[in-house]
């Protein structure tokens, strides 16, 4: 008896083997099979997924607004680089016309002069290399020049011919022999603007200052500004 058991097992494990791999299909017997191909479509491609940071995600999933307006809850100032007349004539008449008279101020913020202790003009730029390893092994730092006085050294910039001429003399003790004083920038009046920005803005209220300022960033003021 527990022979036929056994056999009747063994029949049955065949059986729901071939059932579940489909080889009694022909028979009419079998489970189904899915064959819509949208199921196919629906599913997630893992192959295809791109990992994001918690930050690129906000940035994603947010609406687009445009202009959307940049609450302030305490005042702002910003300033720009060094400008000169001409420019901060054009940066007057737009800022006129653009934002409220106390927005901004233009302020006086001349160049200062410009001496340096030069050595050269070399004959070539393998003489100025030669002459510079001879004061790196002094300990004398210099800097190669790319202006009209290249090929030339500089060892140091000063605001007025009384530093750079004290300047020399040290460098002169250490050794140095041919170097002098030179004026690379001569006193030049300018102006710096400053904007005082306390209430609710858009970013387009900025653009055409922006548009007025090439090459130059508005940049948080570095000190307090004064009427």
């Amino acid at each position: 008896m527990w022979r036929w058991m056994v056999l009747a097992l063994v029949f049955i494990n065949v059986g729901y083997f071939s059932w579940g791999q489909g080889r009694l299909l022909p028979y009419g017997l079998g489970p189904t099979l899915q064959r819509e191909p949208q199921r196919l479509q629906q599913q997630i491609q893992s192959q295809s997924i791109t990992l994001v940071s918690d930050h690129e995600a906000t940035k994603l999933l947010a609406p687009a607004v445009p202009d959307a307006p940049i609450v302030l809850t305490e005042p702002v100032c910003l300033q720009s680089a060094w400008l000169d007349a001409t420019k901060a004539a054009t940066v007057r008449q737009t800022l006129d016309q653009t934002l409220p008279k106390g927005g901004w101020i233009l302020t006086p913020d001349n160049l200062s002069e410009r001496w340096i202790i030069y050595l050269g003009r070399y004959a070539n730029a393998s003489d100025m290399t030669k002459k510079r390893a001879q004061l790196a092994r002094m300990e004398v730092k210099s800097e190669v020049l790319k202006n009209g006085l290249s090929p030339g050294l500089s060892l140091g910039a000063y605001p007025s011919q009384f530093l750079a001429n004290a300047a020399l003399e040290a460098f002169i003790q250490r050794g140095v022999r041919t170097a002098h004083v030179v004026m690379v920038r001569t006193l030049e009046p300018g102006y710096r603007l400053y904007l005082k920005i306390s209430a609710e803005i858009t970013l387009t209220q900025l653009n055409p200052i922006k548009a007025i300022l090439p090459g130059q960033m508005l940049m948080p003021c570095l000190q307090p500004v004064s009427e």
